[in-house]
């Protein structure tokens, strides 16, 4: 099964807690999770709905992350 695509949810949820840590290369970690994403898309392995809604998924588990972190501090 190739859906979602787990490349690009575990490297959008990286992404997020990088921005959250290092805001300053929040451009950077955005666009390094989008060409991981990519290269699978690329090599044949996914289908680009599984890349979209993976990454999507990544951001909502990052960002739920971020929110328990913000509240143990």
């Amino acid at each position: 099964p190739s859906y979602p695509s787990g490349h690009a949810t575990i490297s959008m949820a990286a992404a997020i807690l990088m921005d959250y840590y290092f805001p300053e290369n929040r451009e950077a970690w955005d666009k390094t999770a989008k060409e991981i994403s990519q290269s699978r898309l690329w090599g044949g392995v996914h289908f680009p709905i599984d890349e979209h809604d993976g990454l999507e998924l990544g951001r909502r588990i990052g960002d739920w992350i971020v929110s328990k972190i913000k509240n143990t501090e």
